[in-house]
């Protein structure tokens, strides 16, 4: 193949050389029977020093900047290694960072059935089996914020009616209670 472009490109040289189109010629050629870039380069580059020869150094490399280069990315062995190394770190990252989501959900969760659990105690110590049926609607306070001051209430409350009156006000206690 650099046999056939440097003969090509040397009968370019001879008295019928037809200027840019010729270089155009070799430079479509180099295209279409070398698809790996690196290659193609050191081939243009050898076409550009042969140019000195007629001193046309200056249009082959301007007709070479001219052409539109195609770069199959996904071909090159860079942009793949750099593709496996990008997906590697971002599994890492994902990995970590669903860790400790996890880990914070886990936290919480074991802080809420914490607090419910002493709720309910609270609920049964101070006010006996009546206490403890308000823990159905307890139950559905969805942050742990509201378990805290509901928990802080227990301890404030004279009576029962004034808890139910918190957890009637923010979470609908069924009727009758």
């Amino acid at each position: 193949m650099s046999g056939e472009v440097h003969v090509r490109f040397c009968e370019g040289l001879g008295v019928q050389f037809p200027g840019l189109l010729t270089i155009r010629e070799i430079l479509n050629r180099l295209m279409e029977l070398v698809p790996e870039e690196t290659l193609r380069g050191r081939y243009v580059r050898q076409v550009e020093v042969l140019s000195q020869l007629r001193d046309l150094q200056n249009e082959v490399s301007e007709e070479a900047e001219n052409m539109a280069i195609v770069y199959d990315m996904e071909r090159d062995i860079r942009f793949r290694q750099g593709l496996v190394e990008g997906e590697r770190k971002g599994l890492l990252e994902g990995e970590r960072k669903g860790l400790l989501e996890g880990e914070r959900r886990g936290l919480l969760e074991g802080e809420r059935r914490g607090l419910l659990e002493g709720i309910e105690l609270g609920l049964e110590l101070k006010y006996g089996s009546a206490g403890v049926e308000l823990m159905d609607v307890v139950c559905i306070i969805p942050t742990v914020d509201k378990l805290e001051e509901f928990k802080n209430l227990i301890r404030r409350a004279d009576s029962l009616d004034e808890l139910k009156l918190f957890l009637g006000k923010a979470y609908k206690m069924p009727n009758g209670d």
